[in-house]
């Protein structure tokens, strides 16, 4: 569904998987399979996660209060 590639861009775009406080970690499940690939930010969920939404997820982490 997408994952791969969505974890492969992650990977670059946080050099290595970590870049300050952002870490990546695979999860089991968040109950999202029918709208994957799914990332979850803090305690919110996003769901059918491209590689440009995830940029843009990003970018929007340093817009929040």
């Amino acid at each position: 569904m997408g994952a791969e590639r969505l974890v492969e861009h992650a990977e670059q775009r946080l050099a290595g998987g970590k870049q300050g406080d952002i870490s990546l970690q695979p999860v089991y499940c968040l109950g999202l399979c029918a709208t994957s690939p799914a990332v979850m930010i803090g305690e919110e969920l996003h769901a059918r996660v491209t590689p440009e939404k995830f940029d843009r997820l990003l970018n929007n982490l340093g817009n929040k209060p």
